[in-house]
């Protein structure tokens, strides 16, 4: 028995070096299928169990808002700080934590002075619902008492290098002094919540007042609040009355316009778009689309791996009746063919498994992830693909092994094998399927490209063309603007500065209550996106005024006059709104307060927001004052952009030395509002791309083999007359037909999945016959050539050797 199978490995081994070609396609096709396969499980993985590495995330929810504004609902990720102070009052079996984002400058030293991004004030409970692992510190008291600071082992070593940080002082924003009590392992990469540094949140009482931090502080600034339920709580009827509980302590005039809900924490990455998030979340559709490109591919390398095993068997058909003749029983050959096939089957996955490990690091690269075949239950992984790789290999020799095994010896000899009509339907119908699947991820792809670009470049309604943002947090230098601004106006390539709380693409989010005319004081005031600028903001952006004036610089427009977008206008129901009285509403902890203006102009709707949110009605003021502004905007010159932005950190510099210097350009930022869509449509490139590589794989294969097996009829053509333009034609022709039909069948499946994806943007491209068009060229094409090649070499032959093939 040990000799059968070594003399079976030996063919095998023979049969590879003898047809390289065949070899090098058929395992290379299948590794490239597992591979892609793989890496698509690894990220699919990694998406679906975001947030699930803390032990109770099962038990994990926060609370969201609905504001209702008459009919148009906006939906946040933030809620209220009184919440929790509710709920740890009236139901202290359920353990909350709050959190609040916040930018600005972290110093230790004079020299290790930084602008920090990844920074959250959070209760000390955090550390009792989520599993972050505290490395050094207390957990119940490291975030107990204000001005204290927890940092993750990145931010110690960049700080305080190898020193121990516990105890050292931390100076925020230059002025607020934390000291450092513990030390927290840095967050996996697939948790929404991503910190550097983690400060007490009890230090907002300091900075805001008392008042920020009671039950009464409705008007406080939003933030994060997460809720750990205990095991075997009626979590279902909790949520169907949280609305109404919340709605019991909240002020009357907001109730009718508030829903509270809880959103699962396992439930946010991949199904929740608030406005709000800690950071851009992704989507089931992308899940659902590289699940299907993942099938799709391996579909495609299991097709071509069987269709061409198949096919090559073909050509040992003389090779088996020698053996039929000398004896060689049935049950043997079978075992042969199938042993072959295996082992193909098994080089292609060990191949494979070799490949993942080279571009495992590109590809995490890729997608910013940190993937690894052990990390997701590596094990039940690999015994899969072993069990995929059995299972191809039988199938791939079942063919030959069965009906080859089958055959008189005598019929070999006369040819009979190769004429059978069902083995060549069986071969068309796979190439058409591979090629539909092919042209439908081509289609997808320039869909995915399409929308990308059409958010990137759509007319936003302002100029996002050279415009750099300096980000301000600090008193100080707000203050300083006036000084700033005039240095700045020095440099003849600066041609406007402006000041504002938020700028297009990254707004402040800011919703007051107004009271319209017309409106009574104890009406239900609607909240309104309110966007504090300076007098020329409207001019530096390129706004379209389009009724009234703009904001001229005197005292009577601060806090008095207000600028609408068309789309207030429309839900109003103005048909005159200049002159209309429009008065802010405030709550000042006690009581409610007005302060009247009225209405001076209207703009033409833009696009504040990216363009996965409509256009809502949006307010325009003067601020009192230039506290409430966070951001400096520079309209500079394209000549000489260097330069001008050496000048531009000097004068910062002048004005401000003691604060750090940052910026960027506002088109940018704006693109990486895309950043999901940008890296989603990389990956459907990279791995449509792989896909049709493996078809024209198969393809080439195969049209090697069906033209080798016309070899006596081109040699018997070419006597005839043929021209060598006139054989590729016809050799060409029958394969442009499957691919015809592959077309066909392909596009109005990928019409329909289009459009269900497009179903996912406020603002969406048209899908449009040319990508259509594109697709069927593109995939004619590539069949062309691969089946050219082919072609033009069997014409060229010398007709004498074609005829004399076996």
């Amino acid at each position: 028995m040990r000799s059968i199978l070594e003399n079976y490995i030996k063919v095998a081994f023979r049969n590879i070096k003898s047809q390289k070609v065949y070899t090098f396609i058929n395992i290379s096709g299948l590794s490239i299928g597992i591979v892609s396969c793989i890496l698509i499980i690894l990220f699919v993985e990694d998406e679906i169990g975001y947030d699930k590495f803390h032990k109770n995330a099962d038990r994990i929810y926060r609370v969201t808002e609905t504001r209702y504004f008459t009919d148009v609902p906006r939906h946040f990720a933030t809620s209220y700080i009184p919440i929790s102070k509710l709920l740890n009052k009236d139901y202290p079996q359920i353990k909350t934590v709050r959190f609040s984002k916040f930018e600005g400058s972290v110093s230790h030293g004079a020299a290790n002075l930084f602008d920090e991004k990844n920074f959250l004030y959070a209760d000390s409970s955090i550390f009792d619902v989520f599993d972050f692992k505290l490395l050094l510190g207390n957990p119940k008291t490291a975030l107990a008492a204000p001005f204290s600071i927890v940092i993750t082992t990145k931010m110690a070593k960049k700080y305080f290098g190898d020193k121990n940080p516990i105890g050292k002082m931390l100076m925020v924003d230059s002025r607020l002094p934390f000291k450092v009590t513990g030390i927290v392992a840095q967050p996996p990469l697939n948790s929404h919540i991503k910190f550097d540094f983690l400060a007490s949140f009890s230090t907002i009482s300091s900075i805001l007042g008392k008042a920020a931090m009671s039950r009464e502080a409705w008007w406080a600034p939003q933030i994060y609040t997460y809720m750990l339920f205990p095991e075997k709580y009626d979590i279902e009827g909790f949520k169907a009355h949280f609305t109404t509980y919340v709605n019991e302590h909240i002020k009357e005039w907001m109730q009718d316009k508030r829903h509270f809900k809880l959103q699962a924490l396992t439930k946010i990455h991949l199904h929740s778009r608030l406005e709000g998030e800690l950071e851009a979340n992704s989507s089931m559709a992308m899940i659902y689309i590289f699940s299907a490109v993942a099938i799709f591919i391996l579909l495609i390398a299991c097709l071509n791996f069987m269709n061409l095993s198949t096919a090559k068997s073909a050509k040992r058909a003389k090779e088996v009746a020698v053996r039929k003749i000398v004896g060689v029983k049935r049950r043997e050959l079978i075992v042969q063919f199938l042993s072959e096939s295996l082992i193909f089957s098994f080089l292609s996955l060990l191949l494979a498994f070799a490949l993942i490990e080279i571009l495992l690091p590109w590809f995490n690269t890729l997608t910013g992830k940190e993937l690894s075949i052990t990390k997701f239950n590596g094990f039940a992984l690999v015994l899969f693909f072993f069990f995929f790789a059995f299972v191809v290999g039988l199938l791939s020799g079942a063919y030959p092994a069965l009906h080859l095994s089958n055959t008189k010896a005598i019929d070999f000899f006369k040819g009979k094998t190769m004429q059978k009509k069902g083995n060549v339907a069986a071969r068309k119908f796979l190439v058409i399927i591979e090629f539909a699947i092919s042209t439908f991820l081509i289609c997808f792809t320039l869909l995915v490209s399409k929308q990308l670009d059409f958010m990137q470049n759509a007319n936003l309604g302002f100029d996002k063309e050279q415009i750099i943002v300096i980000p301000i947090k600090d008193k100080e230098v707000k203050n300083d603007f006036a000084a700033l601004k005039k240095l700045f106006l020095s440099n003849k390539n600066i041609k406007g500065v402006t000041i504002s709380c938020g700028v297009p693409g990254k707004p402040n989010n800011s919703e007051f209550p107004y009271k319209i005319e017309g409106m009574k004081i104890d009406d239900s005031f609607p909240n309104i996106l309110t966007f504090p600028v300076d007098y020329n903001f409207i001019d530096i952006y390129g706004l379209q005024l389009i009724e009234g004036r703009n904001f001229v610089q005197n005292d009577t427009d601060k806090n008095k006059a207000f600028i609408l977008n068309e789309t207030a206008v429309k839900t109003f129901g103005w048909k005159n709104p200049i002159g209309k009285k429009f008065t802010l509403v405030e709550f000042n902890g006690k009581k409610l307060e007005t302060k009247d203006g009225e209405i001076i102009g209207v703009i033409k709707d833009f696009h504040y927001r990216s363009l996965h949110y409509n256009i809502e009605p949006l307010v325009m003021e003067i601020a009192p004052a230039n506290i409430f502004y966070n951001s400096i905007s520079l309209k500079i010159n394209t000549e000489n952009v260097k330069k001008t932005l050496h000048f531009i950190q000097q004068a910062w510099n002048k004005v401000s030395p003691k604060k750090p210097f940052d910026f960027f350009f506002l088109n940018k930022t704006l693109d990486r509002q895309y950043k999901a869509e940008e890296k989603m449509s990389s990956l459907v490139n990279a791995f449509s791309l792989l896909a049709v590589f493996i078809a024209c794989l198969g393809l080439f294969g195969l049209s090697s083999f069906l033209v080798e097996q016309r070899t006596k009829e081109i040699g018997l053509r070419k006597v005839l007359g043929s021209s060598v333009s006139e054989i590729v034609v016809l050799l060409s022709t029958e394969f442009s037909k499957w691919v015809l039909i592959a077309n066909v069948l392909a596009c109005p499946v990928a019409w329909f999945a289009m459009d269900k994806w497009l179903e996912n943007f406020a603002y969406r491209t048209n899908i449009g016959i040319l990508i259509f068009v594109t697709a069927t060229t593109i995939s004619f094409t590539i069949a062309i050539l691969s089946v050219s090649f082919q072609a033009v070499s069997a014409a060229n032959a010398n007709p004498v050797e074609s005829l004399l093939y076996e």
